[in-house]
C-alpha cells in the first residue's frame, strides 16, 4: 500500500502535468484553450499531445474511445521510451512498426526530419482497421510539444483497393477484347490504348500512348478521325456506327466500324474521346459476295420483317412478281406480294416457320402484278435479330414445270381414255367375234364327234375341250379388259358384281347401296369410276386387314359420289403428301389425276387404328 505522502506526490505530479497541458491549451487565454480542447474533442481523428520526452499530456475524446481508458493511463505513458507502456494502447501495432514509431519520434524531436507518417493494421472487436500516424510540432512561448494524429483510413484504403481491383479487371477486359480501344484527348493525342489496338499498329503500348494520331496515320486519315472526335467533344454526345475505309501504309484497304463516346471530368467538362473500332473487312467482303450471289441467282430472294414488310429483295424476285422498280416491293407484306396466293388465306408464313425455324418446299400459286399465274416453291429461314423476327426466303419459279406436268397429266388422262376405248374394242371383238367363232367350232366338233368312231372320237373330244377352255379364257379376258355389264347394265351393277367377286376372293363381307345414275354418267366417267373402285378394293385387300367394306354410289347435287369405307387398321394420311411419287402409290396417283382431269376430286380420311374412307367426287 502506498503511503499518504506517496499518494500526495503522485497526485501532485498528475496535477502538474494537467496544469502544464492546461497552460498549453489556455494560453494566450482561458477561452482560447477551452475552444481548442473543444475543437480537438469534436474531431474524428485520434489526437494526442506529447512533450518532447514522449509523455502524453492530452488526448481527445476520439483517442479515449479508441483505447477505452482515461488520463491516468496517458500520464504513465512515454511513447518514445517505454514499449511495454505503448502496447497498453491495444493498438496491436506490429513490432517493426512500433520500433520505427519510437525511433522516428526521437528523430522528429531532434529535428532530424520535418514530417512523418506510417500506416499499420489495428484490430478492434474482430474488425480490421488501418490507421495513418503523423507527427507535427506545436510551439508555445514557454514550451514545445508534439501532436500525434491517428487517422482511420480503413474505408479509404478499402475503396482504393476496390478501385484498383476494378481497374485491374477493366485492364484485363480491355486487353482481352478483340476490338481496338483508343482513349484520346481533345488534341487528338493518345492517352491509352489496349493490346488489340497496339497489335493492329504493330507497336508496343508504351510507344503508342502519348503520341499524336498524326504520327501514326496519314494526315488525311487523321483529319477524318479528328473531325468525328470534334463533333463528339463539341456536342458531348456519342456517335455510333461510323463505317470508314482505311488505306494502311503496307498497302490494300480495310473497312473499320467505329463507335465514339465522350469522356467527362468531375465538373462535367469533356476531356477526351473513347473510340471503339473493329475491323469488319472480312464481313464486308462476305456480305458483298453474298449480295453478288443473290443478285445473279435465278431464284427470287427476299428478307421480310413481320412489321416492316420486305426489307431486301433481288431482281429475280421483281421479275417473278411482275414489278419494274425495287421501291414497288420494299415495305410490302407477304399478302401484298403474293396476292391471290395460298398464304393470303389467313396463313402466316412466320407462324409456319415458328415450329422448326424454317419452311421447306412450300408450294404456292398466285397471280403476279401483271396478271400472270405463277407457281413457286418457297424455302425460308426464320431469324431473330435486334430489330425482331425476320424471314429470309428463296422462291423458285416452277411455273413451266407445273404447266409441263399439267400437260403430261392431260396426255396421261387422254391416253387412259384411248386405252379404255381400245380395251373395250378388244373386249367386244373377243366377245362378239372370237367368242362366237369358238362357240360355232365347238358345235361343229360336237356333231362330228357323234358321227366319228373310236379312236377318232376320243381325239375330237380332246380338241373340243381345248376349244371350250379357249372360249372360257376369252370370256374371262373380256371381263378383265372391259366388263360388258358396265356398259350393258350400268355402273351400279358393275360395282355390285365387282364387290361379289371381291368377297368371294378375299372373304371380306360388304354392303352396297346406290342410286339409279347410269343414264347420267357418260362412258368415259363410268369406266374411270369403275377402275377407281377396283383399285381401292385391291388396296383394302393388300393393306387394310379389314373384315368389312361399305360402299355407296349416290348423287349429290349435280355430281356423283362414291364412298369406299373399311374397318381396317387405317394409316397416317400425312404420308400421302408424297404420293406424287409414283413408287409410293401409283394406283392412288392415277385415280386422283384422272378424276381431276375429268373435273372431279378424291379425298382420303384415315386414322391409325380407325379404318379408312375414300370419297370419289365427279361432276355429272
Amino acid at each position: 500500500m502506498k503511503s499518504v505522502s506517496g499518494v500526495k506526490k503522485e497526485n501532485t505530479r498528475q496535477c502538474q502535468d494537467q496544469a502544464s497541458m492546461t497552460n498549453v491549451l489556455v494560453k494566450p487565454s482561458v477561452a482560447a484553450g477551452q475552444l481548442l480542447a473543444t475543437v480537438f474533442d469534436s474531431l474524428s481523428n485520434e489526437i494526442v499531445i506529447l512533450d518532447l520526452s514522449g509523455n502524453i499530456l492530452y488526448a481527445n475524446q476520439a483517442w479515449k474511445t479508441l483505447i477505452k481508458s482515461d488520463m491516468q493511463v496517458f500520464s504513465k505513458l512515454q511513447v518514445g521510451r517505454n514499449l511495454k507502456e505503448l502496447s497498453r494502447l491495444h493498438v496491436e501495432m506490429p513490432e517493426n512498426d512500433l520500433i520505427r514509431l519510437c525511433r522516428d519520434f526521437e528523430d522528429f524531436v531532434s529535428k532530424k526530419i520535418k514530417n512523418y507518417s506510417i500506416e499499420f493494421e489495428h484490430h478492434e472487436e474482430q474488425e480490421g482497421r488501418t490507421s495513418r500516424v503523423s507527427f507535427s510540432a506545436l510551439e508555445t512561448e514557454a514550451q514545445s510539444f508534439v501532436v500525434l494524429n491517428l487517422e482511420d483510413i480503413s474505408l479509404r484504403k478499402r475503396a482504393l483497393e476496390d478501385l484498383q481491383e476494378k481497374q485491374n479487371e477493366l485492364e484485363t477486359l480491355l486487353n482481352a477484347a478483340p476490338i481496338y480501344i483508343w482513349h484520346k484527348d481533345v488534341h487528338n493525342n493518345l492517352i491509352r490504348v489496349n493490346q488489340a489496338a497496339a497489335k493492329a499498329k504493330q507497336m508496343p503500348l508504351d510507344e503508342l500512348e502519348g503520341r499524336s494520331m498524326y504520327e501514326l496515320v496519314s494526315e488525311a486519315v487523321a483529319d477524318t478521325f479528328f473531325q468525328d472526335d470534334l463533333e463528339v467533344i463539341r456536342t458531348g454526345k456519342p456517335k455510333y456506327d461510323i463505317i470508314e475505309r482505311m488505306y494502311p501504309k503496307q498497302g490494300g484497304s480495310r473497312w473499320i466500324h467505329t463507335n465514339k463516346a465522350p469522356c467527362f471530368d468531375l465538373q462535367g467538362n469533356v476531356t477526351g474521346v473513347i473510340v471503339a473500332s473493329q475491323d469488319i473487312t472480312d464481313r464486308i467482303y462476305a456480305q458483298t459476295l453474298l449480295q453478288n450471289i443473290i443478285d445473279i441467282t435465278e431464284e427470287g430472294f427476299f428478307v421480310i420483317d413481320k412489321d416492316q414488310g420486305v426489307v431486301q429483295a433481288n431482281q429475280s424476285l421483281l421479275a417473278l412478281l411482275g414489278f419494274d422498280q425495287m421501291d414497288q416491293v420494299l415495305g410490302k407484306s407477304i399478302q401484298e406480294l403474293f396476292k391471290s396466293g395460298l398464304i393470303q388465306d389467313n396463313v402466316d408464313i412466320f407462324d409456319l416457320c415458328e415450329e422448326k425455324g424454317f419452311l421447306k418446299d412450300q408450294d404456292l400459286t398466285f397471280e403476279n402484278n401483271q396478271g400472270q399465274c405463277k407457281h413457286v416453291v418457297i424455302n425460308a429461314v426464320l431469324q431473330y435479330t435486334d430489330e425482331g423476327r425476320r424471314l429470309s426466303a428463296l422462291c423458285r419459279d416452277i411455273t413451266q414445270r407445273k404447266e409441263a406436268e399439267q400437260k403430261l397429266r392431260s396426255y396421261a388422262s387422254k391416253l387412259m381414255i384411248v386405252e379404255e376405248r381400245e380395251r373395250r374394242r378388244i373386249a367386244t371383238v373377243l366377245h362378239d367375234h372370237v367368242g362366237q367363232l369358238l362357240a360355232m367350232a365347238n358345235l361343229k366338233l360336237t356333231a362330228l364327234t357323234q358321227k366319228a368312231e373310236a379312236p377318232s372320237s376320243d381325239m375330237l373330244t380332246s380338241i373340243q375341250q381345248l376349244i371350250q377352255d379357249a372360249n372360257s379364257y376369252a370370256k374371262t379376258l373380256t371381263v378383265e379388259l372391259s366388263p360388258p355389264i358396265l356398259y350393258e347394265v350400268g355402273l351400279g351393277a358393275a360395282i355390285q358384281w365387282l364387290l361379289e367377286k371381291f368377297q368371294t376372293e378375299s372373304g371380306i363381307s360388304y354392303q352396297f347401296k346406290h342410286d339409279e345414275l347410269d343414264v347420267l354418267i357418260n362412258n368415259e366417267l363410268r369406266s374411270l369410276l369403275y377402275q377407281a373402285v377396283k383399285e381401292l378394293l385391291h388396296n383394302v385387300v393388300k393393306h387394310s386387314q379389314a373384315s368389312r367394306v361399305a360402299a355407296s354410289l349416290l348423287r349429290v347435287d349435280d355430281a356423283v359420289e362414291i364412298k369406299i369405307e373399311d374397318d381396317g387398321i387405317g394409316f397416317d394420311t400425312k404420308k400421302l403428301k408424297n404420293y406424287d411419287d409414283v413408287s409410293k402409290g401409283f394406283g392412288l396417283f392415277n385415280i386422283r389425276e384422272h378424276i381431276y382431269y375429268l373435273g372431279g376430286s378424291m379425298r382420303i380420311c384415315s386414322k391409325q387404328g380407325h379404318g379408312t374412307t375414300v370419297y370419289l367426287h365427279a361432276t355429272l
